[in-house]
């Protein structure tokens, strides 16, 4: 999985780096005096390709070739797109303008969207909602709280007790919210300061583990597969180009095997597993 670093410097170029080994070597893929680098937020969808946002355009790009270069992905077509966010069990938390519907949204893998209940009716400020693991989300409304739901949106409750949350002053507001590895939530206040939960706000067995990897992801002779145990004990996988079209397919019966990509011209490819009971899992590797 790659990582990525923009650096600006004081001549308003823009240099963005990438990694595929958890940043212990790092290689330049894009120069630009382009102001998307600086606006835009970068991310990476469930097959593995870089995808960049733009708060100020709206539009959603997709890169197949490593950040050289992007065209507009179509997922996103109707969307204006304000923060977004690949989630699991295959499904993007989109915050933004759906047509003329303003809100958030959540876009399963087979393209329905579905609009995301508000947490507080006649809200005094936009909220925007995130994905945190299972079926839970948590909204972030700047002048009335911090919200959680573990139903998707269809019910929520109000977690913000004990944050200094003065709702007749629109620049107290809450401005950022994360989660560390232990579910352990961080918010900051303008103006305040940054509060802690004092335990974890979900169960650590919410998020979904991932049920197979594959090594090396850069690769000119094979790949492997290491699989779950859970997931069962037979499976089928396809190797896919990058425009869906399957290639390689084969069985096997072993949690971990290996597979010739050899024959394989130097490109990126997709890897989708197929288990007895019809779910299907994907992963990324590059063959030069």
């Amino acid at each position: 999985m790659e990582s990525f670093y923009i650096f600006p410097d004081f001549t308003r170029e823009y240099y963005l780096y990438s990694t595929q080994n958890g940043g212990e070597s790092w290689e330049l893929v894009l120069k630009s005096n382009s102001p998307f680098l600086n606006a835009n937020s970068i991310t990476v969808d469930h097959n593995g390709f870089p995808v960049r946002y733009s708060s100020s355009e709206g539009h959603v790009f997709v890169s197949y070739d490593l950040l050289r270069s992007w065209v507009k992905d179509t997922r996103f077509a109707n969307f204006k797109i304000n923060s977004l966010q690949f989630a699991d069990n295959q499904l993007v938390v989109i915050n933004g303008r759906h047509l003329t519907d303003y809100g958030s949204f959540i876009l399963d893998s087979t393209g329905v969207i579905s609009k995301i209940p508000e947490p507080v009716s006649s809200s005094l400020s936009a909220y925007s909602t995130f994905f945190i693991g299972k079926n839970n989300l948590c909204a972030l409304a700047p002048l009335e709280g911090v919200f959680m739901s573990e139903d998707l949106g269809k019910n929520w409750s109000n977690i913000s007790s004990g944050i200094n949350l003065d709702t007749s002053n629109r620049y107290a507001a809450i401005i950022s919210f994360t989660l560390n590895q232990q579910n352990t939530a961080f918010l900051s206040l303008e103006y305040d300061g940054i509060y802690k939960t004092k335990s974890a706000i979900v169960n650590s067995s919410n998020p979904a583990k991932t049920n197979f990897k594959i090594f090396p992801t850069l690769s000119k002779s094979s790949v492997f597969v290491e699989i779950s145990s859970n997931l069962g004990d037979e499976y089928f996988y396809e190797i896919l180009d990058i425009t869906g079209n399957p290639l390689i397919h084969g069985k096997f019966n072993s949690n971990n095997t290996s597979i010739s990509v050899e024959a394989l011209t130097a490109g990126t490819y997709i890897i989708r597993l197929h288990t007895k009971d019809h779910k299907s899992y994907y992963s990324k590797f590059i063959k030069y």
